[in-house]
């Protein structure tokens, strides 16, 4: 197949090729994207991108990802067809020893990072991270220096560092907060005294009770509501100061631009519950927040085949990817939280459980708390008003409902 070089489009393919030259005359910067117009996307994704990227803050690059113009895989392979090496797909193995334990995603998705392509030792760069030119000039620098490039695109890099990084971020999940503040940690040993006194009590009571049955029980009776009666002060106590403290919430009428908005990662914890995932992940699409500037990480344990199966099914937005955790104990959602944790690149962090359906609106309005005068610099974290839908089901979830608190109208 002949190649017409002045625009870069082959003969045969379905790209208008006048249109092509007269839009490169508008927009320059589309020249550099002629090898990808050409193969793997058509003029408008581009120009649509460009669009989205203005309006979001964001490079053209992300914004093409980011609405599914364009399959990043087959970007990938057209960049690495035109600087002749090899592009891969998930059968890279990184060598991150050379690299800081807590280096961030940058680090991995900006620079080469050595590692090993069908047995050869090789430097993996991601392909849809960067323009064309920059990651052109760095494959030449490499093979100036005598090292094998292999081209792969974000999704399989990103899948290659968590590969890569899988037992120490497993352990940092499981033993971190041990190592950290061992005081808050469960996994603490109980201190001596307190079976001793707990065996002590025990052996008291039924001694007393042998002797005088009803004065025992009525002594036991009194002592046993006086951790009740410190439960209802403290409740009573909170409602007061919930109640002198209630203020409208911010206001987000007046949106802040996308350009002005900062990156919101979502975690989302999943175990045994394939038939939510439908709903769930309709409802995290419909986020009234510009896609460019979200991920959400759907983690999963490896051991839960259903939930696999089921999102092997589903076409995910490109904003998702689905976090695997590696297994072990013990199997709680918090080790699966913090496990994802050390994945995350935004600014913002949201947790969501499989049953919830966010509002539209949810993430501006948190973010409006924190930028608020009332939130100030030491609010760190929002926990949104709770909608319980079957509350009239059973006495149960009507006492759910019933203390829960409802967002002020």
């Amino acid at each position: 197949m002949a190649v017409r070089e002045d625009i870069g489009i082959a003969d045969g393919a379905p790209v208008d090729a006048m249109r092509l030259q007269q839009q490169i005359m508008r927009t320059p910067w589309l020249a550099e994207y002629h090898f990808a117009i050409r193969s793997a996307a058509d003029i408008d994704a581009f120009l649509d991108a460009e669009f989205q990227a203005m309006q979001s803050g964001v490079d053209i690059l992300s914004a093409l990802w980011t609405h599914d113009r364009i399959a990043p895989e087959r970007y990938t392979e057209a960049l690495a067809s035109l600087l002749g090496v090899p592009a891969a797909a998930y059968d890279v193995v990184l060598d991150i020893s050379k690299l800081r334990a807590k280096a961030g995603p940058a680090i991995f998705l900006e620079l080469p990072v050595a590692g090993t392509f069908c047995g050869s030792s090789v430097l993996v760069m991601c392909a849809t991270r960067l323009a064309p030119r920059v990651v052109a000039m760095r494959v030449a620098e490499a093979h100036a220096s005598g090292n094998a490039v292999v081209l792969v695109a974000e999704r399989q890099m990103r899948s290659a560092v968590e590969l890569s990084r899988a037992k120490a971020n497993l352990r940092i999940a499981t033993f971190g907060l041990k190592r950290r503040l061992p005081m808050f940690s469960a996994s603490r040993a109980a201190p001596l005294w307190q079976p001793l006194f707990a065996i002590v009590c025990f052996f008291l009571v039924a001694a007393a009770l042998s002797f005088d049955p009803l004065d025992t029980l009525a002594i036991s009776a009194m002592l046993l509501t006086v951790p009740f009666v410190g439960t209802v002060l403290v409740k009573i106590f909170a409602l007061v100061v919930l109640v002198r403290s209630v203020h409208p919430p911010a206001r987000v009428l007046d949106r802040m631009p996308d350009r002005a908005l900062p990156q919101y990662s979502i975690m989302v914890a999943l175990f045994d519950e394939a038939n939510v995932l439908p709903a769930l992940i309709a409802a995290l699409a419909a986020i009234d927040y510009p896609a460019t500037k979200l991920e959400c990480l759907l983690v999963i344990e490896d051991v839960d085949f259903a939930m696999k199966a089921a999102l092997l099914k589903l076409e995910l937005p490109a904003f998702m990817r689905v976090i695997v955790v590696p297994d072990g104990e013990p199997r709680t959602k918090p080790r699966a939280l913090n496990y994802a944790l050390a994945l995350l690149s935004g600014d913002y962090v949201v947790i969501y459980d499989a049953e919830d359906r966010p509002e539209p609106d949810q993430l501006r309005r948190a973010l409006a708390e924190f930028k608020s005068s009332k939130g100030g610099p030491r609010l760190a974290c929002v926990q949104a008003c709770l909608n319980i839908f079957n509350a009239r089901q059973s006495w149960l979830t009507s006492g759910i409902m019933a203390q829960t608190p409802q967002r002020p109208t």
